[in-house]
Order: structure tokens, then sequence, then C-alpha cells
């Protein structure tokens, strides 16, 4: 999962399973069938295993212990379908390898012991389900990761406000702004520290949880001098980062077309030189095709004398 996911599956049906002190539905309407397909869930897939054997549906029925009533609903089509023959319900969709649900019901059902249903069809050629649970999983603790590290990167005024930025996907807010502004008064000094926050993600520059977008919105509303002063002449990493991803960023060539051309031929190579030692091809894509044009192309109202502006 992610934490912007548009399913259902949460942390908590991976962690460590829940008592099976009650059983729910499922393993008796299984276990009711007398034969069992398996398949993908796009209409008219064809079948990955068959069984009629007693013996092998009742091994996968007693897999099934959940929820007696359901606790969420998953918006995906599910991970496989299983089609019974029987007087009950006759499709069963898992989903994630975590919950199951049947047409018609209110929702899915959690299972309380998901890694024995993913044993039982590994075991019978259908290793994908258990795949793509695991990696779901390793998405999740890194967002969760990456989560924690944005929060403790955090000035203090802002650190109380992340649960709002994480809820609300907003970028920005009134209280925000007074909040760090009554920490850090100096402007050079908030830009200093927004470009740092901006460019400590581990991850790529699009695609990114939407509180990343919150120092971005602070820097956009800061003066191109202000910026260029906050950025030094010698900047460390993660200023570098994060001034490479601010002007290389949609946002600011929507905004601020006119300052981007004012930037620079120094500062462009700078921040270039950086996203060149990257080995994340988008970021220099996006940094060449905003950093790598002309600066001496004349723009209208450019200053010139201040470092890191083009002379005009």
């Amino acid at each position: 999962m992610n934490l912007g996911y548009t399913g259902s599956v949460r942390s908590s049906e991976w962690s460590t399973p829940r008592p099976a002190a009650v059983h729910g539905p499922l393993p008796g309407i299984v276990g009711a069938a007398t034969r069992l397909k398996c398949r993908m869930p796009a209409a008219g897939s064809a079948i990955l295993y068959e069984t009629a054997s007693p013996e092998d549906i009742a091994a996968l029925a007693a897999t099934l212990s959940s929820d007696s009533e359901p606790r969420a609903y998953c918006m995906c089509g599910g991970t496989l379908i299983f089609e019974l023959e029987t007087a009950g319900p006759s499709t069963l969709m898992l989903h994630h390898g975590v919950s199951v649900r049947w047409e018609g019901s209110r929702g899915d059902l959690s299972l309380h012991t998901p890694d024995a249903v993913m044993d039982w069809l590994s075991a019978r050629g259908m290793p994908f389900v258990r795949e793509e649970f695991e990696a779901t999983r390793r998405r999740a603790h890194e967002a969760s990761m990456q989560a924690w590290r944005w929060r403790a990167a955090l000035p203090s005024s802002l650190a109380p406000f992340f649960d709002d930025m994480r809820v609300t996907r907003a970028d920005s807010d009134p209280a925000w702004t007074k909040a760090l502004e009554a920490q850090i008064p100096d402007p050079i000094e908030r830009a200093r520290l927004m470009l740092e926050l901006f460019g400590s993600s581990a991850g790529p520059w699009t695609g990114a949880p939407a509180w990343e977008g919150v120092p971005e919105r602070f820097l956009l509303g800061m003066p191109l001098d202000v910026l260029i002063t906050a950025i030094g002449d010698a900047p460390d990493v993660r200023r570098c980062e994060g001034a490479a991803r601010l002007f290389s960023g949609a946002a600011f060539g929507r905004e601020r077309p006119l300052d981007r051309r004012r930037l620079s031929e120094e500062l462009r190579g700078l921040l270039l030189d950086h996203v060149e030692a990257s080995n994340d091809r988008d970021k220099r894509a996006r940094a060449r095709a905003a950093l790598g044009g002309d600066p001496d192309e004349p723009v209208p109202g450019a200053r010139g004398s201040t470092p890191g502006m083009a002379n005009q």
C-alpha cells in the first residue's frame, strides 16, 4: 500500500495475526463447495488452478478464518477470484492476500491468518499473491519511514501540524505560515531552512507525498533575491537538492517563468552538476529541461547585479 492508497489495505492487516476466536462465514462457504477454480479478476481470464478434491478444498477453507463483519471496502477488483460450485455464494474475491468479499456483500472480511492463504496458493503455482503482498508491505514500511524522517526534519514550529498536512493534503495554511514566521523571523533563514527541507526527501521529485509540497509553497512565495541569498555560494547537498527541485519544478515554471530565466549561468551549472550525479533519470531530465536554457536571454524587469541572477 501507500499512504495515499486507493484501496483499503491497512498495515494492521499484516501485523501480528489476531487470534482466530471468530471464524466467520468463509470456511463454511468454501468448505461446502464440490469444485473450486482460481483465476484472475478480469472477465474471461484463464483458470490458474482447479480442484475437486475434498481434502484440497478443506485445506483452503481452513485458512479462511475471518472477522464476522466487514470493516473496509477495497476499491479494486481483487487480486484473485475463487469460483465455487456450491449452493451458497459462488464467487469470492481475495484482495491483496488479506481480505475476502463476495458479490452482494457489504464489504471485505479481514482474514486472521493471511500467510496461511498465501501458502496454500503458492503451493499450487500462484506465488504472485504473496509477491504482491510483500511488495505492498515493503512500500508501506518505506512510506512510514519516509513520513517519520520528514517529520523529524520539520522545524519545531511546523511539527505539530504534520498530521494535518498528511490528512488534508494541503500545501499551505495561514496557521503554518504564522508559526514558522514566529519561530524564524528572518526570511533568508526561513528560505534556507525550507530549501534544506525540500531537499531532504530520499524519493523522487514527482509523485511524492503531499506534505512535501509544503516547503515548496513557502519557497514559491519568496522573492528571488531572498532565495538566491539563501542558497549561497557553497550550498550543501540538501540545499542544492532543494534549489534544483524548486527551480526545475512545474509549479515554479508555471508561476514564475521569468524568475527561472533570471537564474545565472553559474547557479544553473552548480545545480545541474548536482542533479547529474543522481541515478534518477526523471530528475536529470527535469533539471536539464528547466535549467539547461540560455540564462543570458533578456528578461523584462530583470536585475543585473544580484549574485545568482543573470546579468542583463
